[in-house]
């Protein structure tokens, strides 16, 4: 089972990617040899690989200042700390590996040799570091996400003293972090997503479960003596989650850094050649300024950019490839990708246009983020018109500019007809089933000592607490028992499940096998704290684990059924829950809660009769142990 799983997680075979370029820049002068130790760039999870804001751009393609994807960035990084081999754990998708074999290809300067190894994103961070244990070969690895910009540090020191201090794990915090750039810890620092690990670390990093590195393996190690170490970074580390972060860090690159001049622009695409045209101003190849054209630099201005006459350009700005400004419009602080048209007289202001986003005539965008609605799913267009951000997200679409409140008005009406949905079937289910709950309460309180109901505070829509009901299953305050059963077990991750559990009393077994004890949770969904269909509540140290899966199942109400229960519930692999769960917040709509309804209400009978199997097998060998130990034997 577990060579199965490790087949499904990754690839059997790397794909290798060499970089052209023959690397005959002599090494930097380093502290260390660092181009001993490897570097993994962890670009597979569901925050690198889904950017609501990128129009399907991996994180690694965003746009630098001169319009090279943000791996050309992160390489030529590395490349400079003396780290001469990089292995980049990607989604499966072609386009996400095409996109390194772009970048290695078109290098303009000498990059590390770079490694492509496949990965669905499941497994969490420490899970995914597991396959690589061949290729790292008793080196130390550097180990960076995809969503860190090394801002300057000093890497070179940075191995220097793990090598010196002779730890397992070196861990660079920041203590200088902004609030939007990561969640600050007790101490007042923030973990960076950079790590050295040395190559001993592999015996704790199983094939085939879910494994966080900052929330399960650095306690794990701690817990078995293991020396970890924390060093503070010499300058702050700036992670990319968000558009703002995007927005924020290239501002600061423009007024910090001139555009290489070699910037062959594989993501907005720049040109070839950039060169410096004005007063820190430069352009592509094939650039068309107009004479009386008003610019202040910074700007970068990518090749076959026309800029018509009387437009009028305020840095810091990036104008990516083919972009048309048109007659007397304006562009300030605004980041400005392939393809663009601003249309006669319209203002952009610190702003974020991607890919073909058209801006009509006399149009004004102020501090907002324009992508084009036909790029995006249901998901990420509910994720942009959120509201969680202070920046206005207009949509491009087919007819021109619309708001966000477009957008939020359709949710609003598919919610109520969701919540119409949930009332209809809870309420017609209590009141048919209210006989069987007063038969159900005399059962437990004859059974054993203890409350009917079991209360406990899950996480609901937005994070918000409430106490979800169930009826009680197990002997009173099991909960103080989970520790001694952690070996038992059948599910990895931060969640714990055993599918006959010894907790539970003589009426909770038939409860459970006949999943009875989840009907409480129909007057959660009459209080509107739940739905019937969603992700399973959960506590928030049980989602601690892997923050997008978090954030994304906390934009949705849980439910008291969803796709895991209808298609893998009793898979044991913690990465199926987190696929069913993201796999909902996407697809979500009306149609498919139907749907789910209706597989349940099918799929429940085969589900009770398969428990009520296992219970009365556990109970003939209860009964008869030294039977069912010979008929073991005899096979």
């Amino acid at each position: 089972m577990g060579v199965e799983k490790a087949r499904h997680l990754h690839l059997p075979e790397p794909v290798v990617v060499e970089c052209p370029t023959p690397d005959a820049s002599p090494a930097p002068e380093t502290l260390c040899d660092t181009q001993t130790c490897k570097a993994v760039v962890l670009a597979g999870g569901p925050g690198s690989v889904r950017m609501p804001f990128s129009n399907g751009r991996h994180k690694l393609g965003l746009p630098y200042i001169d319009g090279e994807p943000l791996l050309a960035q992160l390489l030529e990084s590395l490349h400079a700390n003396g780290i001469r081999e990089v292995a980049v754990v990607m989604s499966e998708r072609q386009d996400h590996r095409r996109l390194v074999e772009e970048v290695v290809a078109s290098a303009s300067t000498a990059l590390p040799r770079v490694t492509c190894f496949m990965d669905n994103g499941l497994v969490g961070t420490g899970g995914a570091l597991a396959p690589l244990a061949a290729w790292v070969d008793q080196s130390e690895m550097l180990v960076l996400g995809a969503h860190v910009v090394l801002n300057g540090n000093d890497l070179r020191r940075v191995i220097a003293e793990h090598r010196d201090r002779e730890h397992s794990v070196t861990v660079l915090i920041d203590r200088q972090a902004s609030r939007s750039n990561g969640e600050p810890e007790a101490g007042g620092e923030t973990f960076s997503g950079v790590y050295v690990i040395a190559p001993e670390v592999f015996q704790y990093l199983p094939a085939d479960h879910y494994l966080d590195i900052k929330e399960q393996l650095l306690p794990e190690l701690e817990r078995n003596g293991v020396e970890v170490h924390y060093m503070e970074a010499s300058e702050p580390v700036v992670r990319i989650n968000s558009a703002d972060d995007y927005m924020a860090w290239t501002r600061d690159c423009m007024t910090k850094h001139a555009p290489r001049p070699g910037g062959n622009g594989n993501g907005n695409g720049n040109g070839k050649s950039m060169r410096e045209v004005r007063e820190r101003v430069w352009a592509g190849r094939g650039v068309e300024i107009a004479p009386d054209a008003a610019i202040t630099g910074p700007v970068t201005i990518g090749a076959g950019t026309k800029i018509a006459s009387g437009a009028t350009i305020v840095g810091p700005t990036t104008i990516g490839c083919d972009v048309v400004v048109g007659r007397g419009a304006t562009v300030r602080a605004s980041r400005v990708w392939v393809g663009c048209r601003i249309g006669e007289g319209a203002t952009v202001g610190d702003s974020l246009l991607t890919e073909h986003c058209d801006v009509p005539r006399g149009g004004a965008i102020d501090s907002a983020v324009v992508v084009q609605a036909s790029h995006l799913g249901r998901h990420d267009l509910r994720a942009l018109c959120a509201g969680h951000s202070d920046r206005i997200v207009l949509i491009s679409g087919h007819a021109g500019l619309r708001g966000a409140a477009e957008v939020r008005l359709r949710d609003r009406v598919a919610a109520m007809v969701m919540r119409a949905i949930d009332l209809v079937v809870a309420g017609g289910l209590l009141l048919v089933l209210s006989p069987l709950f007063v038969v159900i309460a005399i059962a437990i309180r004859l059974d054993s000592k203890g409350p009917i109901f079991f209360r406990q505070q899950r996480c609901g829509l937005s994070g918000k607490p409430f106490m979800m009901l169930k009826f009680r299953s197990m002997v009173d305050k099991a909960d103080r028992g989970q520790q001694q059963l952690a070996d038992a077990n059948e599910i990895d991750g931060p969640m714990f499940k055993i599918a006959f559990d010894p907790r539970a009393t003589r009426v909770g077994q038939l409860l459970r096998a006949m999943s009875l004890d989840e009907l409480p949770q129909l007057l959660n969904v009459l209080r509107g704290e739940m739905s019937m269909v969603g992700p399973r509540p959960l506590a928030r140290e049980e989602m601690q684990f892997c923050p997008q899966w978090r954030d994304a199942r906390l934009t949705v109400k849980p439910g008291i059924t969803g796709l895991w229960q209808v298609h893998g519930r009793w898979s044991g692999v913690f990465h199926d829950w987190i696929k069913y769960d993201l796999q909902y917040v996407r697809r979500q709509s009306v149609a498919l809660n139907l749907k789910t309804i209706l597989q349940t209400a099918i799929i429940i009978p085969v589900q009770i009769v398969d428990q009520l199997v296992g219970l009365l097998r556990k109970s003939v060998k209860r009964a008869d142990p030294a039977g069912a130990s010979h008929s073991q034997g005899s096979d």
